[in-house]
């Protein structure tokens, strides 16, 4: 091993071996409802910095280096997108947090079962399962490829590697550990911030700030109608509500959780610009990689980005791990398993290493992380109108309305599946927008005929 490889190793061992001790203090004494839930006291801090944390993810960081690379600050129309998305589920919180408390919900299908229908919660519950193994698989690719490039090992050693120590603490701890461990990878990835100190970048792509126009607008547009997407579909972020305190931190942790993930994302570009002035010619995609292969700074610099680009990944797999486990157990296994908190303790932990096996192996099939994303993420915002119609209120429950929402989510998914075979979201930003936008035109038209019924 070079001196390089030595300090980076030891690094990531040290900062594991602290996030093991911390989760394994923390789980101690820890009741049920802790592991399930993380008791719903999480606080101001804890709340903005795993809501930041689970959304940035592996992918993204190839993705904003790569825009680094083409588009400098261009592509941050998404994180417009996200704000607002944020600010409106801040407004919608604490009505649907109340109604967590009042129902014992883990999961927004559970409330989608409860206000529109099980149909509904069936076909929302099979979206999301799906998508959110898919998010799994490129956090764990990310992470072993990184680990390939940084250690000179085979990829599926670092993927199985990075599965198991995710595995472990979420063995122990549930929601509560993704709750300790996302809320300490947040301070590691905010630092990224400082990253022009110790790589400089070139001035003027640092201060290219006319770059934010540098795309097309549809893209810049699809970007904004993405950003807005994402969260609302994204049942992580609903869990943050149903976990929050009280309504005070989910009106104020939320807006702040769009700007801190804004501030993590131009830490990622200034990376990208830094790595960009030592390999001008490299391969956007397979940049970070490139990077530490040639070893071209400092090896206490490469170690402290291996840990943040580790937290990264191991912030979004745990909590879309723990998404996955909550969501199959309480909205698929029968009520003396998914009402029962000691059974759901007991029955999570085995889907927690059977979701993380599934996915290991499926990220040894991925070949180009990028269009993987956009391809594959892009059906769950089909789920985005049906989550927040619930949330509103404004699709009241009956055998019509829920039939309705289930075929309006049928027509999404088929018109996605057909843009998916036709290689149509290979190279269109726009166009990965079109499933979520049917859906969401699809059920404003049901809450309207609801309304029109009324009145008649």
């Amino acid at each position: 091993m070079s001196p390089t490889q030595m300090i980076s190793l030891a690094a990531l061992a040290v900062y594991f071996t602290v996030l093991g001790i911390f989760n394994w203090r923390g789980q101690r004494g820890q009741t049920s409802e802790g592991y399930a839930i993380g008791n719903r006291k999480v606080g101001y801090i804890a709340t903005t910095g795993t809501l930041a944390a689970g959304i940035r993810d592996g992918s993204g960081i190839i993705l904003w280096i790569s825009f680094a690379y083409s588009v400098g600050y261009g592509g941050m129309w998404l994180f417009v997108g996200m704000f607002c998305s944020f600010c409106l589920m801040a407004y919608l919180g604490p009505r649907v947090r109340a109604l967590s408390i009042e129902r014992d919900y883990l999961t927004i299908n559970q409330m989608i079962y409860d206000d529109i229908g099980s149909y509904t919660q069936k076909t929302t519950t099979f979206i999301m399962l799906i998508v959110t193994l898919l998010i799994m698989s490129m956090q764990v690719y990310v992470a072993g490829n990184f680990f390939s490039s940084l250690l000179r090992q085979p990829d599926w050693i670092g993927m199985i590697g990075i599965s198991c120590i995710v595995g472990s603490y979420l063995f122990m701890g549930g929601y509560g550990a993704v709750i300790r461990t996302n809320t300490i990878q947040f301070f590691w990835i905010v630092s990224l911030i400082v990253i022009p100190f110790m790589i400089p970048p070139d001035v003027a792509d640092i201060t290219n700030y006319g770059s934010i126009l540098s795309m097309p607008m549809q893209d810049r547009v699809a970007l904004f109608i993405i950003g807005i997407f994402y969260p609302l579909a994204n049942g992580d972020t609903w869990q943050h509500l149903f976990s929050a305190k009280n309504k005070k931190v989910i009106r104020r942790a939320f807006p702040a959780g769009g700007i801190i993930l804004i501030i993590m994302t131009i830490g990622l570009i200034f990376l990208g610009f830094g790595i960009k002035t030592h390999l001008p010619d490299a391969d956007p995609n397979t940049a970070l990689f490139d990077f530490f292969k040639a070893e071209l700074v400092s090896p206490f610099i490469l170690s402290y980005i291996a840990i943040v680009v580790m937290a990264i990944t191991t912030s979004d797999l745990d909590s879309q791990t723990y998404l996955f486990t909550s969501t199959s157990i309480k909205n698929i296994a029968p009520p003396s398993v998914a009402q029962n908190k000691v059974q759901y303790k007991k029955w999570a932990r085995f889907v927690i290493i059977g979701a993380l096996t599934f996915t290991t192996l499926v990220a040894l099939t991925i070949s180009d992380v990028i269009q993987f994303l956009f391809q594959t993420v892009s059906l769950v915002y089909v789920l985005a109108a049906v989550f927040l119609f619930a949330a509103m209120g404004w699709i009241k429950r009956s055998t019509l309305s829920d039939r309705l929402t289930t075929i309006n989510l049928a027509i999404s998914i088929a018109i996605f599946v057909w843009l998916f075979a036709s290689h149509m979201l290979d190279n269109n930003l726009m166009l990965t927008c079109v499933p979520g936008i049917v859906s969401l035109i699809g059920c404003l038209m049901i809450a309207v005929g609801q309304r029109v019924k009324q009145r008649g």
